[in-house]
């Protein structure tokens, strides 16, 4: 649990003016409980963040919400000064009572409004999605939790990411201010398990700060300020991701960083330090920093995962002629297809592949100085081993072999298995 220095408590419980009022010429912005303005006549530019709600909210609720923007105060000061990417706290008061002419307020430095079109480049923007992961980190590290991670609460001060307003945080060990029936996070890209409104809820808030950064992730790549609610999907137009340059290397690292972030069981979801390891290989790999043979093996796991997202495996195999056809086809360039043949084996590295019917395949390879050698055999399905794809061919049927009589090919004519090897 956070402790509070015993030093800050001196300046907290006594009350001070604020150093100035905010008016509609210097007001920047307002939201959650309080109105922001700039200060003015100081060296520096400093904003001061002043509490105030509807007059027309009923005490209770006036005091709660006062609770919580006096926690605001305390947690910010305090992280401020351990995490990089929390802005300082100069000056601030909060008495223990609500006083409408006097109510609480702190001040800070200025920063800009973070902006999902930034003009950054994946890698720039991936790079700062990592700094914000790092404040999340230091977060998680002290017993606490966000619990409202949404582009809005992002600030941005000498080119880095900080993250603003602590009200909702989560201490362990604190007795919560939140009302029964009130829900937590940003509605737009809740987290499922916010989502029960019950105050005591039997999750890891911290997860759920996991699921809203990768929800920024995506709003940020995507530059959509919508979001999506849900788990991640490679094969959902609405959620997939939108990534418009075109760096001929593997996003699987991103991909399932995703995937893995937005499960709706919380106790599935990884640390937000493992969300920070995959989008660290992936800006390695962006920037062609990672081990070869490790991006080979992504390389090819993305594509099956995208294939399998659009084309649903029945029960792990394709038994149907469309599918195998299909599977064929779009992987070709990564294939080799391995077939034992009367006790000989045959590897094949085919540059074309047709279905002369169902299940009937005639594979093109060039040999040796653009002739071309073709191979035929009826494949009855592939299964989805691991880390090959296992082939179960069969006999023609005598439909099969009259197809096949003019064609000048290798028949493989019998029972028995090969695999595929993506490479």
């Amino acid at each position: 649990m956070m402790q509070i220095r015993k030093e800050s408590w001196k300046n907290m419980q006594e009350y001070k003016e604020a150093p100035c009022k905010v008016n509609n010429r210097t007001k920047v912005g307002e939201g959650g409980n309080g109105i922001v303005g700039l200060v003015p006549n100081f060296d520096r530019e400093t904003v001061i963040k002043i509490f105030k709600v509807n007059k027309k909210i009923i005490k209770e609720e006036c005091d709660r919400r006062y609770r919580r923007f006096c926690k605001e105060i305390e947690v910010q000061k305090e992280l401020s000064c351990e995490i990089e990417g929390v802005l300082s706290v100069y000056d601030f008061s909060f008495p223990k009572e609500f006083l409408e002419k006097s109510p609480a307020w702190y001040t800070m430095t200025k920063a800009e409004k973070f902006v999902l079109q930034d003009g950054l480049s994946l890698i720039g923007k991936l790079k700062k999605m990592l700094e914000l992961g790092k404040i999340l980190s230091e977060i998680h590290k002290k017993g606490m939790a966000y619990r409202d991670l949404k582009p809005e609460n992002l600030l941005v001060f000498n080119g880095r990411i900080y993250l603003a307003d602590y009200g909702l945080v989560w201490i362990s060990g604190e007795v919560s201010i939140m009302r029964q029936t009130e829900r937590l996070g940003p509605i737009k890209i809740m987290p499922p398990e916010l989502e029960v409104m019950e105050e005591l809820r039997q999750c890891d808030y911290k997860k759920s700060d996991v699921y809203l950064f990768s929800k920024v992730v995506w709003m940020y790549i995507n530059e959509n300020n919508h979001g999506y609610r849900g788990e991640y999907s490679r094969n959902d137009s609405q959620r997939k991701l939108n990534i418009k340059s075109d760096y001929g290397k593997t996003f699987e690292r991103l991909h399932q960083m995703m995937e893995r972030s937005t499960k709706y069981d919380w106790s599935k979801r990884p640390s937000i330090d493992e969300c920070m390891e995959l989008l660290r290989h992936q800006i390695l790999i962006l920037m062609g920093e990672f081990p070869a043979e490790q991006e080979k093996e992504y390389f090819i796991k993305e594509k099956v995962a995208f294939y399998k997202a659009h084309v649903t495996p029945d029960i792990e195999a394709y038994e149907t002629g469309e599918k195998i056809y299909t599977f064929l086809h779009d992987m070709l360039p990564l294939i080799r297809v391995k077939i034992k043949k009367e006790e000989k084996w045959y590897v094949l590295c085919p540059y074309s592949v047709k279905m002369l019917q169902e299940k009937l395949f005639v594979f093109s390879e060039e040999v040796f100085e653009r002739n071309i050698r073709r191979y035929v055999m009826h494949i009855q399905r592939l299964e989805m081993a691991s880390p090959y794809i296992k082939v179960i061919i069969k006999e023609f049927n005598q439909h099969e072999r009259d197809s096949i009589e003019k064609l000048n090919a290798e028949v493989f004519d019998q029972e028995g298995e090969g695999e595929i090897i993506l490479e």
